[in-house]
């Protein structure tokens, strides 16, 4: 029973402890509103996330993206081509008020080509 108890105190342990050094991911899909590339000396573009309710956004969630890898290249794709994106971002948290939210640096980008 002692050692039940224990493996079970190290296992509630282990979760709290990976809870709190878990990194937080922010989300946001939609049509790209803007795409802004980078400034010299800066090597960062931004990107804009409009949700995709069909009439003015209530908020845009900003990005940003390096533009030395291929997520620059691929929101510029679809961009162009007035698709439906999803991208995560990591901002420590996802804002959830404001017109103007930060999601943090682009990590991944998922492009739905029928939408």
């Amino acid at each position: 029973m002692k050692n039940r108890k224990r493996i079970l105190s190290l296992a509630l342990g282990v979760c709290l402890i990976s809870a709190g050094v878990a990194e937080a991911d922010c989300i946001a899909t939609g049509k790209i509103s803007r795409l802004r590339s980078a400034t010299p000396p800066t090597t960062n573009a931004f990107v804009d996330i409009a949700p995709p309710n069909g009439g003015f956004p209530p908020f845009i969630t900003f990005f940003t993206v390096p533009t030395n890898g291929v997520t620059f290249s691929l929101l510029s794709a679809a961009a162009a081509g007035h698709v439906t994106v999803q991208v995560t971002g990591n901002a420590a948290f996802c804002p959830s008020v404001g017109a103007f939210r930060n999601g943090g640096t682009a990590t991944f980008v998922d492009v739905f080509p029928q939408e």
